[in-house]
């Protein structure tokens, strides 16, 4: 059996031309334009001691853009990425735009982050009022050599697993970047430089259990050894 259905009827797009947008497009034109961010704008206010005057577009392009303006003034390149440092010390969204950046340019993508913004991030390390901030504690380790240990360090002052340190993290800075995941593997060589451990980091080691296991085909007579090393 078959059915005849009618074929519905549609109008020709003539008729659904969004006049109205079209005027309101046209009428832009006699506006004033609206002025496009620059880096110079930025780093002008914030020499004139203006950086709040400057919106989240116009940090967001300047970050953005950044390379490519240190090309043209290399001179200026490491001055200037200081001073935006300097200012992310107190504006915290500046901060996170920066730190997860940072993270991923150190995590192999290089082009998420001028690289005079990579290096002076010290800067912002040796700021007594913020570098004790976990995501800060932790690019400073992803900065350094032996990043794995250093991260299995403060996972063990943290008192927390990988998982749990990812989870803590994971708004603040790409857990996905290669640091993070191979962290694990070096957390019994971190613990076996303890030369004392306390309860807490005993009870830190052996939460791993399974999980050292798996990452390190490690037995629990050897996760036992390490305790007792």
């Amino acid at each position: 059996m078959t059915f005849d259905f009618p074929k519905p009827f549609l109008p020709t797009s003539s008729k659904f031309i969004p006049q109205k947008l079209i005027e309101l497009a046209k009428q832009q034109k006699n506006e004033k334009e609206i002025p496009l961010p620059t880096v110079d704008k930025v780093i002008e206010a914030i020499k004139q001691n203006k950086a709040n005057d400057v919106t989240k577009l116009e940090w967001i392009y300047c970050i953005h853009a950044k390379q490519e303006w240190d090309n043209k003034s290399p001179d200026s390149s490491q001055e200037t990425s200081e001073l935006i440092w300097k200012v992310a010390i107190d504006d915290e969204w500046l901060r996170h735009q920066l730190l997860w950046r940072l993270a991923l340019y150190y995590g192999g993508n290089q082009n998420e982050l001028a690289e005079s913004l990579a290096i002076s991030f010290s800067v912002l390390a040796n700021s007594s009022s913020v570098n004790q901030l976990l995501p800060v504690r932790i690019m400073q380790d992803v900065v350094k050599n032996n990043s794995d240990l250093n991260l299995a360090k403060i996972a063990c002052e943290e008192n927390l697993t990988p998982k749990e340190l990812s989870n803590k993290i994971q708004n603040d800075l790409p857990v996905w970047i290669p640091q993070f995941n191979e962290f694990i593997e070096y957390i019994s060589p971190y613990f076996c430089t303890i030369t004392s451990p306390n309860q807490q980091q005993v009870n830190w080691l052996a939460s791993f259990g399974e999980i050292l296991q798996e990452y390190e085909g490690l037995t629990p007579e050897d996760i036992q050894a390490c305790i007792l090393f």
